[in-house]
């Protein structure tokens, strides 16, 4: 969707501009939370691999580190899970 409406920004073709915005209204409203949501999610992740390939972090530190990454993981996935949940109510 956001691909389709960036080219079709680009081109400046204003009637499939509207098509897409249209057909894809409440999508499009969703997008940005949904972006920040994956972004956020995937900061995570990357933090949690660097953190399990550092040899300078004792293993207790490291497991208790890690869970909290996890804990926070998981919370971003569900809210990620309650965005596009709104989009079929």
């Amino acid at each position: 969707i956001e691909a389709d409406l960036k080219d079709a920004i680009a081109r400046r073709d204003r009637g499939r501009v509207e098509s897409i915005r249209s057909q894809y209204e409440k999508e499009l409203k969703l997008l940005g939370r949904m972006k920040a949501t994956n972004n956020a999610r995937n900061r995570l992740i990357r933090k949690k691999a660097e953190i399990a390939k550092n040899p300078r972090i004792p293993e207790v530190t490291k497991r208790k580190m890690l869970d909290k990454i996890d804990e926070q993981i998981q919370r971003a996935t569900q809210r990620g899970n309650m965005v596009v949940s709104e989009l079929y109510r």
